[in-house]
């Protein structure tokens, strides 16, 4: 598996192993270790958009990952509805990543994309990486991102948080159209 902390594999159990499906991969980094598509794609033959602005990651993705149409741009700024009508998405895209820093440009993002026509069956969001627990200002989009979900339909299943030296905080969100309660007891 290829995600940091198991977002591909969670993403897997919430769409029932589905093939042949969709994903966005915002702030897509690599594009095999720590990735939260790799898996999708060469295991799932999945097909999808990425979005990463650092050309040192985005470059090597046209050799190794060619059902993804990389898109080396600021995240925040690109025309979601545009790229996903030139790729072909379909209306209920399977998957969705967004993990760009600082979390408030990962909190724009996540705007920009939802104001399209297109539904998410699966989201994963992090919340924020890095830095001292106790700083509020780091969970500055924890609360409202949260409420933005939960308003258009989604329900949080998990919440991923890891402390290894820094932390780092992920939800994982379904759409209520394909929300299983039997299949979020086994994450």
């Amino acid at each position: 598996m290829s995600s940091q902390f198991n977002q591909d594999i969670i993403a897997d159990k919430l769409l029932k192993s589905k093939r042949n499906g969709f994903f966005v991969d915002i702030g897509a980094s690599y594009y095999q270790q720590y990735n939260n598509t790799f898996f999708l794609e060469k295991e799932r033959d999945y097909r999808g958009v990425a979005v990463e602005l650092e050309s040192s990651f985005a470059n090597p993705w046209g050799e190794h990952r060619r059902n993804t149409a990389m898109y080396n741009e600021d995240a925040t700024k690109i025309n979601y509805s545009k790229i996903l009508s030139e790729n072909n998405a379909p209306d209920f895209i399977d998957f969705l990543s967004v993990d760009i820093d600082p979390n408030t440009a990962t909190w724009e993002a996540l705007l920009k994309v939802m104001d399209t026509k297109y539904t998410f069956g699966v989201i994963a969001f992090e919340v924020d990486y890095g830095g001292d627990l106790t700083d509020t200002k780091r969970f500055s989009v924890r609360d409202p991102s949260r409420a933005y979900l939960a308003a258009r339909g989604y329900v949080l299943v998990c919440e991923i948080f890891t402390n290894s030296g820094l932390y780092h905080v992920d939800d994982i969100w379904v759409h209520k159209s394909i929300y299983d309660y039997e299949i979020e007891k086994t994450l």
